[in-house]
This record gives structure tokens, sequence and C-alpha cells, in this order.
């Protein structure tokens, strides 16, 4: 009977035992599954982020993305931006995460200034645990409980010329009081990590103004998300990200948080207006190869209900690979991208003043070239007559050009542009925004003998040349006999007298070997017009056994 009483008994612990086993398997179980997928409990952040998703490829890191905003605060003497946290609970210190995802380099070396939101004053008992470009990790006394804190980040000092400053980022300065330092046992690491201080809520991050604010293209995605696209596309040599025109790609050496959370894309899309230079950019990351080269080729966009309406592909173009010189001449650049390094490549479409509204859709394909065996000295080194040039036709090049020069995969972008709305007769320069002027480095103007608005043509009458405000009287040997300009002294308006410019008439003076002066005779005197912007002129005079022609223009077409 006491044997069986104990075999009983030792049965139910068994069970018990059993049911604690399996009980803190699920647990454990659970907070593996959490932590995969970037659910933080220790650090509460924020995590209402629009940018925040749990779907995206490749997997969210654990470092999540704050809210971005504005804020009011005095720049000149905490900085342009600042990170918002919240303290909730009472104690003698607080500890605060902040996944700032900087783009800044050595964060380490600069200087933080935390103030108490409520009264303005600064946190002197505060101390930094863990600083990077990543994260930050802080531990201060609140004062005023709860409320809010304002960490700013990148308090700066300048100096020297207003027009012209020199911007220093001042170094570490933290003093905390060695009172709150005993008081909260800083003894060791080992003592501060055992004590479970309690954690702040990182309400959101901020900047002084739009201009000065970093989201999205200027929040840096983590070593580790990199790491994870890099796994998800193993053959791939680079990558490319189109982006809208809105967002400038203004980091040449970090990925973007905005680019890993989009993945790697197949379409853009866009919106644009009759009449429209419409401006975008294609970011390349050159993530496993340098870059020796690389071409833009754009197709015509067909109208996608009715694919007989089309733009022309001529009416595409990419800044960083070709343009118009001064002579009006087409150039090839090169565009070489280091290894790691970020390429924005600034491409744009002309759409016609005429063109019916609706979704247009055409292809755009990026072809990247490595140097191969040989050294490559450029794109001189291909000609026309090659029968492997780039230049040959609008196809894609054969696998090797030039000397040395070696094809990648090329990729290709479907964009979708949507076109509404009234004609812009300005192509959207007036809107800086639209970023149309970036064609005018490929304007032509004032190549031709046409004055450009609002100047006025030039004026013939006899001998006299008129130009807006200035006049030039030529003598009977065609040398200026008197110029004179009608500007008032500021050069803002006009006067109705004028003042001469020439002490006295312009002459050529030619002596014989005695140095006696040899006088000139006209044989021949022209003037005449080249369209509303130039006229020219030309005179034939003689010296003796000498002939001297003279050819002068006066233009106002530029």
């Amino acid at each position: 009977m006491g044997f069986s009483l104990f075999f009983m008994s030792r049965q139910k612990k068994l069970k018990f035992k059993a049911k604690i086993f399996w009980f803190l398997s699920l647990i454990f179980f659970f907070l593996v599954l959490f932590n995969w997928l970037g659910v933080e409990f220790l650090h509460p952040v924020n995590l209402n982020h629009p940018d925040l998703s749990f779907g995206f490829q490749p997997k969210v890191s654990c470092l999540p993305v704050l809210d971005y905003g504005l804020g009011q605060w005095n720049s000149e003497k905490y900085g342009n931006h600042r990170v918002v946290l919240r303290v909730k609970k009472k104690s003698p210190a607080v500890y605060a995460f902040v996944p700032w995802r900087r783009r800044d380099y050595q964060p380490e070396r600069k200087k933080l200034i935390l103030v108490d939101g409520s009264t303005g004053k600064e946190i002197k008992n505060f101390i930094r645990l863990s600083i990077s470009r990543e994260k930050g990790e802080i531990l201060f006394e609140p004062q005023t409980v709860p409320g809010d804190y304002y960490l700013y980040y990148l308090p700066n000092v300048m100096t020297g010329r207003s027009n012209y400053p020199t911007v220093v980022y001042p170094p570490p300065d933290e003093k905390p009081s060695p009172k709150w330092l005993q008081k909260i046992g800083l003894e060791s690491e080992a003592g501060l990590a055992a004590r479970g201080f309690p954690a702040a809520e990182v309400a959101g991050i901020q900047s002084i103004d739009e201009l000065n604010s970093f989201y999205p293209l200027e929040v840096i995605a983590t070593k580790e998300e990199v790491n994870q696209l890099l796994k998800l596309h193993p053959g791939r040599k680079y990558f490319l990200f189109p982006e809208d025109r809105k967002y400038p790609i203004k980091m040449a050496t970090d990925l973007p948080y905005r680019w890993i959370k989009r993945g790697v894309a197949e379409v853009f899309s866009g919106e644009a207006q009759p009449g429209e230079f419409y401006a975008f950019q294609l970011g390349l990351w050159a993530a496993r190869v340098a870059v020796a080269d690389l071409e833009v080729v754009f197709s015509k966009l067909k109208k996608k209900e009715n694919p007989s309406v089309t733009i022309p592909a001529s009416a595409g173009v990419c800044f960083n690979t070709e343009g118009i010189d001064w002579k009006g001449n087409h150039f090839d650049k090169i565009c070489a991208v280091e290894k790691g390094k970020i390429q924005a490549l600034w491409c744009g479409y002309q759409i016609p003043n005429d063109i019916p509204p609706g979704i247009y859709q055409g292809q755009i394909t990026v072809i990247p070239y490595v140097r191969g065996k040989e050294r490559w000295r450029g794109k001189e080194n291909l000609t026309e007559s090659s029968p492997s040039s780039a230049k040959a036709s609008l196809g894609l090049p054969s696998e090797e050009l030039g000397s040395g020069r070696q094809k990648l995969s090329p990729t290709t972008l479907t964009l979708e542009l949507t076109i509404s709305g009234d004609p812009l007769l300005d192509h959207g320069d007036s809107q800086p925004q639209r970023h149309s002027r970036l064609r005018w480095l490929n304007s032509t103007i004032a190549l031709d003998d046409e004055v450009v608005k609002p100047f006025q043509p030039v004026e013939l009458a006899g001998s006299e040349l008129r130009c807006l405000g200035r006049s030039l009287y030529l003598d009977s040997l065609g040398f200026p006999a008197r110029i004179r300009s009608y500007f008032n002294p500021e050069v803002t308006g006009l006067e109705t007298k004028g003042k001469d410019i020439l002490a006295r008439p312009v002459q050529l003076v030619i002596t014989d070997s005695s140095g006696k002066p040899i006088s000139l005779s006209n044989k021949e005197k022209r003037i005449w017009p080249n369209g509303d912007g130039r006229i020219s002129w030309v005179a034939e005079n003689e010296a003796g056994p000498l002939t001297i022609k003279l050819l002068m223009v006066l233009s106002n077409a530029s």
C-alpha cells in the first residue's frame, strides 16, 4: 500500500514537471518568434510609423523607424534635429534606446544636449551608454514626471563669415553629478545592467523645418538590413532603385531605409502634365563591383488605352551620361560608380503640349560596364565605324566594347506615367520642386541670332548701331567712333542723356620705317543685320602697300 501511494505521488510530480516544461517551452517559442519579427519589449518605441511594416522583403530588423515630424526651438543653440523622449514613471534614472539611423559619421564624437520639455532646463545628470550611427543609448535623471524630454543630437557652432560660415560640431561634454552616479549604482557595467531602470518612450524625431529633415532618403538602413537584401539577391552585381523627384538622392555611401522597405522595384509610377519636362531619378548602387561606365536607353512611351499615341524615345534623357555642350554639340559622358557607392542618375522626358491625357508606359534600360583585363581609357576608344560601338544604334551593345570594357546584365524598368491637367507652357520651370530646370543644362539658347526675351532686337540706323541702352557709331573706316551708354550709375534703369565711354575715336595707327604715319583709305564697308539679335559689318582699308580687313559683330542674342 505504501509503495502504491509513493508511486502515485511520483507520477503526479512527473506530470507537474512535464506541464512546467511545456509551458516554459511555449513561452520561449513566442519570445523567439517576437524577436524575429522585430518586436521590442524591454525598450518600447513608437511602432505606429507608416514605413514600419512586418511584411516587406527583406524582413524587418529589430531596429524600428521613428515618426518624423517638425518642431520649433532655438536652432542656433540646439541645432536642427532632436529626439522626443517621453517619461511616464518616476525613477532616479531612466533608460532611453534611440534608433535614430543617422547619416553623419562618428556620432560618438559629437555633443548631446538633453532638455526638460516642461521647464526648458538642460538635464545635467545624463550619460551615454552606447552611441553609433544606427542607435544611441543613454541614461538620465528625469526632473518632470510625467513629461517630455528633448535630445538634441546635432548641436553646432558656426564661425567665420555669415555668408560662408564654418560649421563645427562640439565634442561631448557631459558632467553628471558623482552623487547621482553613486545613487544609481554606477560602479560597474554589470551593476548598471542589473538595475533594470524604466525605459523612456521614444515619441518621435523632429527637424526644425522640412528643408533640414532627414526623412525619408537620409534615414539610413542598418548593416543587418543591407546584408539581408544582398542575401536575397546573391547574383546581383548592382541594384537599381527608381526614386521620385520629390526626394532627391543625397547619400552616396548609405542605402536609405526607404529602399530596403520597398525592395527591388520593376515598375516606377509618376504623374506629369502636358508640356512638362518630367524629371525623375534612378539610384544605382554598385553593391558588389565597381561600375566603370553606364548607359541609359529610353524607349517610347505608349498610351495604355491607345498604343498608337506615343511620346518618342528621343524625348528621354539622362543628364549623367549625355548632354549638349556650349556649342550645341551632343556629347557622351563617362559615369563611373565606385564599389559600394550610390550614384543618382537624373533623367527626364519632355512631354508634348498637345499630348492626350492618359496612362503612358515605356521601358528604361540601364547598362553598366566594368573594366576588363585591358586598361580602359573611356568612351574615346569607341568609334562610329566600330560595329560594337554603343553609338551604332539604340539597341543593347555587345558583350565587350572598346578597350577592355565588359557589359553587366542590363536592368529594365517600366515607367508608368499618368498625364493629366492643363499644359505647362513653361515646362514646369516656375515650380522648382519639379526639377524641370535640369533641361537647361542642354539648352541651346544664344546659339542662334535670335533675341532671348525680354531683351529687345538690335537696331541699325545708317552707321549707328543700338543695343539695349547702348549705341555704337562707326566711322568711315569701320572703327568705333563713339560708344555711348544710357544706363544710370546703379545700372537699374535708362536715362535720356547718354554718357560717352570713349575719350576719342578708335584709331589704327600705321607708321613707316621713319615713324611717319600712313593714312588709311576705305575701299569697302558693309553693314547688315543677322536676325533680331546680331549686326555684322566688314570693312576693307588700304594703307600704302597694306590691306586691312575688319570683321566685327554686335550681338544682343545672349
